[in-house]
């Protein structure tokens, strides 16, 4: 680790902003590795970003996997107004998220089909 406070900061930039979740990794995981690196960013000497923006930088670091449709109707709301007020704190977009109920349809085809041929013409031996 260097000692180089320029080094530091850039350092604590580039690891915040490539926080991301990871296919398999549960959301309470993935939210205590952001809170570290949002902790180690502001410690560094960077300006802390605004509420609203952590929140939104969490949300974009989810999982696309299993939040994209979360992540869409979020985005969808805010521009047609129907969320009346962007969520301006990491732990209400964390509450959502981790909440929020996945219906499956099971109308996806999971089996396959398996086809026999009989020849009516078996050759005499």
């Amino acid at each position: 680790m260097s000692k180089v406070v320029s080094i530091i900061k850039k350092t604590t930039r580039e690891e915040y902003a490539a926080c991301k979740q990871g296919a398999f990794e549960h959301i309470v995981d993935y939210k205590q590795r952001f809170d570290a690196r949002l902790d180690a960013f502001k410690v560094s000497g960077n300006t802390e970003p605004p509420k609203e923006d952590v929140a939104m930088d969490f949300m974009y670091g989810l999982d696309n996997g299993r939040y994209a449709e979360f992540k869409a109707e979020i985005v969808n709301d805010l521009q047609k107004g129907t969320l009346t007020t962007q969520i301006d704190d990491l732990n209400k977009m964390y509450i959502l998220a981790s909440r929020r109920v996945v219906v499956k349809t099971g109308d996806k085809i999971t089996g396959g089909a398996t086809f026999a041929t009989v020849d009516s013409k078996m050759a005499k031996q």
